[in-house]
């Protein structure tokens, strides 16, 4: 049972298992030893949840324990859900420098080169890599009419060929995206 930081309701979880053994040790926020289960390959059970910083983001189970040390499994279970926690904020660390180093990356393939129509295509083709998007387009607005010109587009699959395209000034998403400026 695992729980999205600073939100009380289990992520990827079944509800009944939020009213499960788990759920009351995530609700209490303390150790929940249950002995006697019937109907399971197992007797008892300690839960103990995994908090950081008063969140919970798990819970550990301890099965058949005859005589549990409680507060020692606790105090394990504590230093688990700190090395959870350090564990996720590295990964978000790691995750953020990347798309840092894909951006430098960018920079340095745009600042390569005068043409205007090759900067364009960097920049199309990196924005839908770096966005992991299917496809790319870029329309510049035209002064003489106000009208959006599909001027480049970038797909993953590069046997699809765009046509041109103009749309009119307001008209459609795009153009109330221009109209807004959102």
């Amino acid at each position: 049972l695992v729980f999205k930081a600073g939100d009380s309701r289990p992520f990827g979880a079944h509800p009944a298992l939020a009213r499960s053994l788990a759920g009351k040790a995530l609700r209490q926020r303390q150790p929940f030893h249950q002995e006697g289960l019937t109907g399971r390959r197992f007797h008892g059970l300690l839960s103990l949840p995994l908090l950081s910083g008063g969140q919970p983001v798990g819970v550990i189970h301890l099965f058949d324990v005859t005589q549990p040390a409680t507060e020692l499994a606790q105090l394990l279970a504590d230093r688990m859900a700190a090395e959870i926690d350090r564990s996720i904020q590295l990964d978000a660390s790691r995750k953020h420098n990347r798309r840092l180093e894909a951006l430098i990356a960018i920079l340095g393939q745009i600042g390569t080169s005068l043409d205007r129509d090759q900067i364009l295509r960097v920049i199309i083709d990196s924005a839908r890599e770096f966005l992991q998007a299917e496809a790319c387009s870029l329309f510049l607005v035209d002064e003489a009419t106000g009208d959006l010109e599909l001027v480049i587009a970038s797909n993953m699959d590069d046997r699809i060929q765009v046509e041109q395209m103009r749309v009119p000034a307001g008209k459609g998403i795009i153009g109330r995206v221009i109209a807004s400026g959102e």
